[in-house]
């Protein structure tokens, strides 16, 4: 355990480029503040999350729920992570294999310790070059390739 994280409270799965995919653990609150950590991504590309949230297991109430940029805005961004200044959507550049989001701390009493949290990610995973060739007009295209040529 490194930093009060829980080791073994993890999941990973291949996400296939430009496909939404919904993931989803459970957690037992041990201590509070409990805070968790989401790394989303492990390698480098544009990464898009349309929403978070963590109900308790228990009685399915909605403990936290992040989906909207200003939402995003909020959180600890940390690791390999980088935000995209995009208004209407929550893009993030992920530049290595260590993206990492922290999210606002579960605190007592709004959920009780030894509870099972469920925690949900929804999101999409695409390479930088495939993400700039559909998404981008040709010449936002154009100087995109020329930044990431080194040329001014």
């Amino acid at each position: 355990e490194e930093e009060g994280l829980e080791n073994g409270a993890f999941q990973w799965t291949h996400c296939p480029s430009g496909k939404m995919v919904q993931l989803g653990i459970e957690a037992e609150v041990r201590d509070f503040p409990f805070w968790i950590r989401i790394d989303p991504g492990i390698r480098i590309g544009i990464i898009e999350i349309f929403s978070i949230t963590i109900t308790s297991v228990e009685n399915n109430t909605l403990l936290y729920n992040c989906s909207t940029p200003e939402q995003f805005d909020k959180l600890f961004i940390a690791g390999t992570l980088k935000r995209i200044n995009c208004p209407e959507r929550n893009l993030f550049l992920s530049t290595g294999d260590d993206p990492q989001l922290i999210l606002p701390a579960l605190q007592q009493g709004t959920v009780g310790k030894k509870e099972k949290v469920a925690i949900e990610i929804e999101l999409t995973e695409t390479s930088i070059s495939t993400f700039a060739e559909t998404t981008l007009s040709r010449p936002q295209v154009s100087r995109f390739r020329q930044f990431f040529a080194g040329k001014p």
